[in-house]
């Protein structure tokens, strides 16, 4: 059963090495953003107005580590940071117009790449994996 378990482990450690390097081909590796600062920005599209604090817990990191992803996001200009009305020591984010076309062009690439690569399977073993994936996400978020 070992073996089972260390080839199931190192084949999912391919195909993320594997969907990685094709998206990286396929130039959608804009300003040398990692997947953390774009989850970032989605976090941001997702609510907008989010406070630096918000933002850190979303992304399960440190306050200062948050303000480091905003401002690189600030710096490409997909973000914009305001103050807040009510509480001048709270600083808001929001994505900009570029931000939001950012994402849309990342859905899309994302989007095309996944029907491409899983056109290798039948429909029906696309489901089961799809039932499979969620069960082990489920699985995971149980014990976090």
């Amino acid at each position: 059963m070992d073996m089972v378990l260390d080839d199931i482990f190192n084949t999912t450690l391919e195909i993320h090495r594997s969907i990685r390097h094709r998206f990286i081909r396929s130039g959608d590796h804009q300003c040398e953003v990692n997947p953390l600062q774009l989850f970032a920005l989605f976090a941001i599209h997702d609510q907008e107005g989010i406070s630096m604090r918000e933002l850190a817990s979303a992304l399960q990191i440190t306050p200062p580590s948050a303000t480091s992803f905003a401002n690189r996001l600030i710096k490409y200009g997909w973000i914009k940071r305001m103050q807040d009305e009510k509480n001048r020591k709270i600083v808001r984010l929001y994505t900009t117009k570029k931000g939001r076309k950012t994402l849309s062009d990342h859905l899309r690439k994302k989007s095309s790449m996944m029907k491409e690569i899983l056109s290798a399977i039948p429909d029906s073993d696309q489901k089961e994996l799809q039932r499979i994936l969620k069960t082990l996400y489920q699985h995971l978020s149980l014990k976090a």
